[in-house]
């Protein structure tokens, strides 16, 4: 299925979870360290599932946001998921002979990191190639600071995540992957901090 944008992680800053191994295993109430690669793991892909669910970025972390041509026209808005967004280094396009051009701010463009998702306007469209699928590339960093600053509430459905996968690790469900459900619990706690999509 087409889809007009797509993001893409980038490796630096190399991405971390929002909780840490010991307070997993504080939630799991376990004290020896011979599951603690298994736990790590599971940390690991509760967190990304958490971020999945709500389109953030929980710790900080670089993307390129992939964008059609046919979502960038004058004046257009381009709303920037992965929030908190902290900062837009640069867009780009491909022009007419494949060449990635970088559009200048202020001048071919403007953004808003206020909002959630954030947003950024083009002033100007330039002829881009007709051979790329995604023609623009917006780099940004997204995430909170320091993992002090992830909301209490993220953190708990995190930890409810990595409880429900370490204590669901022996058993199977006919027709359910387990390691791609997150609890109800963890679901309501996300609830308020899903990004709207558009």
């Amino acid at each position: 299925m087409y889809q007009p944008y797509s993001y893409r992680r980038e490796s630096d800053p190399a991405w971390l979870p929002p909780v840490t191994l010991e307070e997993a295993k504080r939630q799991l109430n376990i004290i020896g360290s011979q599951d603690d690669n298994l736990i790590s793991t599971y940390i690991t892909a509760a967190a990304r599932l958490c971020e999945n669910e709500t389109w953030r970025s929980f710790m900080p972390s670089s993307f390129t946001m992939m964008v059609s041509q046919a979502l960038v026209k004058k004046d257009q808005l381009v709303y920037v998921s992965k929030a908190p967004v902290t900062a837009i280094s640069s867009v780009k396009y491909y022009d007419s002979n494949e060449t990635l051009q970088t559009m200048v701010n202020g001048t071919d463009y403007v953004y808003s990191l206020e909002s959630e998702p954030a947003m950024v306007k083009f002033l100007t469209v330039p002829n881009v190639s007709t051979k790329k699928i995604y023609a623009y590339e917006i780099e940004f960093t997204g995430g909170w600071e320091a993992i002090e600053d992830v909301p209490t509430d993220i953190k708990i459905a995190v930890l409810m995540a990595v409880a429900d996968m370490y204590e669901m690790r022996n058993n199977s469900v006919v027709g359910v992957s387990l390691d791609t459900q997150l609890p109800i619990t963890s679901k309501r706690l996300l609830a308020p901090y899903r990004i709207n999509t558009y």
